[in-house]
């Protein structure tokens, strides 16, 4: 079987871009699923002081769980202060006192 040399030689220049190329793609693709995990992590465990909306149902779980269990709220900051103090949320019944 003849080989043209010239043939051979593109083929495999332009396979060895191909695979630079395609191994340069997913090297990229891999640093961005990196920062992306590495941000929705920071997002996560992030404590910001912003602020939350409070449904009646749980506001009506946190009130029950201050009385039954007779917590001491200081001033007017009764959700404020039960969330911040409390962030394991214990009124869901989940991780009891």
């Amino acid at each position: 079987m003849l080989k043209s040399f010239a043939t051979f030689r593109t083929e495999s220049i332009i396979g060895a871009i191909f695979l630079a190329l395609l191994s340069g793609f997913l090297i990229g693709f891999l640093f961005i699923q990196m920062k992306n995990l590495e941000s929705d992590t920071l997002i996560i465990e992030s404590n910001t002081g912003v602020a939350k909306n409070v449904s009646p149902l749980e506001m009506s779980l946190i009130d029950d769980w201050i009385i039954d269990y007779g917590i001491k709220i200081p001033g007017d900051k009764r959700y404020d202060y039960v969330f911040d103090k409390y962030p394991q949320k214990p009124w869901l019944g989940s991780n009891k006192k």
